[in-house]
C-alpha cells in the first residue's frame, strides 16, 4: 500500500472533506491532528473523512480523532482495517446490511446499481413500505458519502450512479461481518458438467462459501457458480441435510456462466422460500415454469436472447 507524505495526506483530507466548502475554523486543528493519525493510508484518509462529514459538532470530531489514535499499529493494512471497522460501527443497521451484501459478490466485481438496490429490496432489508427503490438508492448514496463504496460508472447527466464497487478491504471486513454478524449464510453451488453435457442447479453440491475474483477462477468454478445465501439458524447444517438446504434457501445468484447454456433442474421448485433468483448469467430460450411455483419470489432477474412468453400475474417490471 503506497503512503502519502503529510502535505498529500492534508490536501486529500481537505479535498475529500470540504470540497466546495470553507474550512470550519474551529474544526482545522482537529482535521490535521486526524490527518496526522492517519499515516499517508489513502483509504483511511478517505473513510474517516466519510465518517466526519456525517457529524459536525466538534465533540464528534474529537472522539473520532481519539479513536484513530488508538489504532496506531506497525501494519498499515491493521491500522486501515480498524479505521475500516470504526466507520462500519457508526452505520445504522440498515445501512450495515447493505454495506454487507456487497459480499456476496466476487472480488472486485463491478455491480450495476439496478442489480443491487432490488437485492435489497428482495431481502427486506429497508424496512419501508414506500418508494423502496429511492430509499434504497438514498442507502447506498449514504454508503458513497462514507467513502466505503466507489462510484464505477454514472448517468450522462451525472445524477444517478449506474455501477458500484468496493474496495479489496472494505470486501474483507464485509466477509468478516457476514460471519460474526450471522446476519445470512453463503454457500456455494460449484458447477460440474454431468454425463449430458448440462450444468446443473442442485443443493446436494452445495458447500461453505469460498472468495473469488471477479476474474473466473478456472481451479475452483471452472464452469460457473451459485451462490446461495441461507438463513444463520442453518449455520450448522451436515453435507446430508440438502432437504433443509432447499428449504432455508432465500437467494440465489449466478456468477461466471456467460457463453453457456443452461437449463434448469426440476430441484428448484423445492426451494419454497426463494426470495430472489438471479439468472442473468444464463441464457434462457423459454420462461421456466417451475418458477410459478415460488411463491415467496420478490426479484427475477433472466438473461434471455428471444422475446418470453412470461405469465404476467404478480410481476412488476
Amino acid at each position: 500500500m503506497d503512503l502519502m507524505g503529510p502535505d498529500e495526506s492534508w490536501s486529500l483530507f481537505k479535498s475529500v472533506a470540504f470540497s466546495s466548502e470553507e474550512l470550519p475554523s474551529d474544526l482545522e486543528t482537529i482535521e490535521k491532528q486526524i490527518a496526522e493519525k492517519c499515516h499517508g493510508l489513502p483509504l483511511t484518509i478517505v473513510v474517516v473523512v466519510g465518517l466526519l462529514k456525517s457529524k459536525r459538532a466538534i465533540e464528534d470530531w474529537k472522539s473520532v480523532a481519539k479513536d484513530v489514535k488508538s489504532f496506531i499499529t506497525n501494519d498499515p493494512d491493521e491500522q486501515c482495517s480498524h479505521v475500516l471497522g470504526l466507520s462500519y460501527n457508526h452505520l445504522t443497521s440498515d445501512l450495515k446490511t447493505c454495506l454487507l451484501h456487497f459480499g456476496i459478490f466476487p472480488e472486485d466485481s463491478d455491480i450495476p446499481v439496478k442489480r443491487l438496490v432490488r437485492s435489497w429490496m428482495a431481502e427486506e432489508f429497508l424496512k419501508l413500505e414506500n418508494d423502496l427503490e429511492g430509499e434504497a438508492e438514498k442507502c447506498l448514496q449514504v454508503l458513497v458519502d462514507r467513502c466505503l463504496v466507489l462510484v464505477c460508472k454514472k448517468s450522462l447527466d451525472g445524477t444517478k450512479i449506474r455501477s458500484c464497487k468496493v474496495h479489496d478491504l472494505i470486501y474483507d471486513l464485509c466477509l468478516r461481518e457476514i460471519q460474526r454478524e450471522n446476519i445470512f449464510i453463503m454457500n456455494d453451488i460449484v458447477l460440474g458438467e454431468s454425463d449430458s453435457g448440462w450444468l446443473y442447479l442442485s443443493s446436494r453440491k452445495m458447500h461453505p462459501f469460498k472468495c473469488v475474483t471477479d476474474e473466473k477462477n478456472d481451479n475452483y468454478c471452472p464452469n460457473g457458480l451459485y451462490r446461495a445465501l441461507l438463513t444463520p439458524v442453518h449455520h450448522q447444517l451436515r453435507d446430508h441435510d440438502h432437504n433443509d438446504h432447499l428449504k432455508q434457501t432465500r437467494s440465489i445468484f449466478s456468477f461466471h456462466l456467460e457463453d453457456s447454456y443452461h437449463i434448469l433442474k426440476s430441484e428448484l421448485t423445492h426451494f419454497k422460500l426463494l426470495k430472489v433468483l438471479e439468472l442473468r448469467h444464463r441464457v434462457i430460450n423459454n420462461f421456466p415454469l417451475q418458477i410459478l411455483s415460488l411463491i415467496w419470489l420478490r426479484y427475477l432477474s433472466l438473461l434471455c436472447h428471444v422475446c418470453l412468453d412470461i405469465p404476467p400475474e404478480n410481476l412488476q417490471f
